[in-house]
């Protein structure tokens, strides 16, 4: 899975490839839950300096809507609240999605979707 982050002007502030497989004992890699609605990619070392886990929730009462967390360290979440309005794009199946695996979403500002840091997280919705 590929995840990118752009701010207004189009500046890549998160540009990330999560690598494909399976999770094997505490390695790297990606597990499935038992209904097929929840992908889990874990990682004992962050790839890319950043991400260490990350979830794609596939809601079954919602068929085109994708739900996508990540976590990770090293973001500057002052830089990415910022950047409002934002831009996100999500490659399930990189490198080009050939299969039409994607989502592009833009997060404009309130009152419509927005990205506001909560915390120590960077929350779009």
């Amino acid at each position: 899975m590929r995840l990118i982050i752009e701010n207004a002007q189009g500046a890549r502030l998160f540009d990330i490839d999560l690598p494909g497989g399976p999770l094997v004992g505490s390695g790297r890699g990606w597990r499935l839950n038992d209904a097929g609605t929840v992908f889990v990619f874990k990682s004992p070392t962050p790839v890319g300096g950043l991400v260490r886990r990350a979830r794609v929730k596939l809601p079954p009462a919602k068929p085109k809507r994708i739900d996508i967390r990540i976590d990770g360290r090293g973001l500057d979440l002052v830089q990415a609240a910022a950047a409002a309005p934002a831009r996100v794009v999500a490659l399930i199946d990189p490198p080009g999605a050939r299969a039409g695996r994607c989502a592009e979403t833009a997060f404009p500002g309130p009152p419509a979707a927005s990205c506001t840091r909560k915390e120590v997280a960077l929350v779009c919705r």
